[in-house]
């Protein structure tokens, strides 16, 4: 396992402050646990595997091009399990990560890298080129959620094609206290940031457009008012309501505008069941 180790020097190596770069509060490692599936091309000499495994990735915000990229080790095991029988294997990745957003809850990118791949039922390692891509959803400043998949080109005679699909948990350590302050606060998980968001109250069962709302949700009484807003779910078909969905009192005396006589009477006066000031 001499490939691992290399790889483990060289990402600390990276990671490590150096004189005369940025604080290393401005870095941002992350640790990603993964599981998921290893597909072999059909002509291949191996099968379809479980695989999981560890991302260990760098950041170094900036705008060149080396600080627009994360470079991450990815360090796999796959194993096939028969009965008793059990075979293992191992593949080990040095990748360059292209941000397709660089802020937001939601982050894709694209992946580009090479190493080493050794699947159970091959007799030997070969040198894999892989690409691909996937995304984060971040959970918070130290959290997140994580998806990729990879196209793997082994570079032996018969260049196959291999596949893997993997999901996990990312913890983010250090990075930019700024940047991570700027994540967009979503308070009702609808996927769209409350700066954007026209329907900031919309239930998490729901589909929701670009701007936060739904598309035609239920409106029970047909007054105008979604279900999920209504204050006053039974109102008459016809009736003037407000944005609660209840009965319009323009002058707030506590009768409705469509029963009240006096629809414009001083606040603060008693007033009977027609909306009238009482003179007793």
């Amino acid at each position: 396992m001499k490939w691992s180790v290399c790889l483990l020097i060289l990402i600390l190596w990276v990671a490590l402050p150096a004189s005369g770069q940025c604080s290393s509060k401005n870095r941002e490692l992350s640790w990603t646990l993964m599981g998921g599936g290893y597909f072999p091309d059909g002509g291949r000499p191996a099968s379809d595997s479980v695989l999981y495994g560890i991302k260990l990735g760098y950041t170094q915000p900036g705008s060149t091009l080396f600080q627009t990229l994360a470079l991450e080790v990815d360090l796999s095991r796959m194993e096939i399990r028969s009965g008793t029988h059990s075979e293992q294997g191992y593949g080990g990745r040095l990748e360059a990560l292209y941000g397709l957003r660089k802020q937001g809850v939601f982050r894709p990118f694209l992946a580009l890298g090479a190493g080493v791949l050794d699947p159970p039922g091959s007799p030997d390692a070969d040198f894999v080129v892989a690409y691909g891509g996937g995304a984060f959803y971040r959970l918070g400043s130290l959290f997140g959620l994580r998806a990729d998949v990879r196209h793997l080109l082994p570079m032996s005679t018969d260049h196959y094609n291999d596949f893997t699909a993997t999901c996990g948990i990312t913890i983010f350590l250090g990075g930019n206290q700024a940047e991570q302050k700027r994540i967009p606060k979503d308070s009702d998980k609808d996927g769209v940031s409350d700066s954007r968001d026209r329907c900031p109250e919309t239930p998490r069962t729901m589909q929701v457009d670009r701007h936060g709302c739904p598309d035609n949700p239920p409106d029970s009484d047909d007054d105008g008012v979604a279900d999920y807003l209504d204050r006053c779910p039974d109102t008459p078909e016809g009736a003037s309501v407000d944005a609660a969905g209840c009965l319009r009192d323009s002058d707030g005396d506590g009768v409705p505008d469509a029963q009240d006589e006096c629809p414009q009477n001083p606040p603060g006066l008693p007033v009977d069941e027609r909306g009238c000031v009482r003179l007793d």
